[in-house]
């Protein structure tokens, strides 16, 4: 009995270490784990600061107030949450290794404005 419920609770505990993943990657972090409904997406081609060309996928509300962007970054699916701020300039909130490209690829997506609705 005392084996059977030792293999219960350590079950439980290896299970709530795992994180739930209810965002498009897992690699964000506990604080963008919120819901956010993304009403549109387009497809981009962006050189970042290190060179290297990227496709992303940016994905935004319909105000344009928050964008996901969604990449292959040295063979890493990675993602980065953008914010618009009051000023109306954008701020990555998260995905923080691509802050200066991140605001630059929101600005882009916005400017083009092709959009596909979802």
């Amino acid at each position: 009995m005392i084996k059977k419920t030792f293999s219960v609770v350590m079950a439980s505990l290896i299970l709530a270490s795992v994180p739930a993943v209810n965002t498009p990657c897992a690699a964000q972090s506990a604080q963008s784990l919120e819901i956010v409904s993304y009403d549109k997406y387009q497809d981009l081609t962006y050189t970042g600061a290190l060179g290297e060309t990227l496709r992303i996928r940016a994905y935004a509300t319909t105000d344009d107030s928050e964008l996901l962007l969604m990449f292959n970054f040295y063979d890493d699916n990675a993602s980065v949450k953008v914010v618009r701020q009051e000023d109306g300039k954008y701020q990555v909130v998260d995905g923080g290794f691509f802050a200066t490209d991140g605001k630059a690829v929101a600005e882009l997506a916005v400017k083009n404005g092709r959009w596909i609705r979802l």
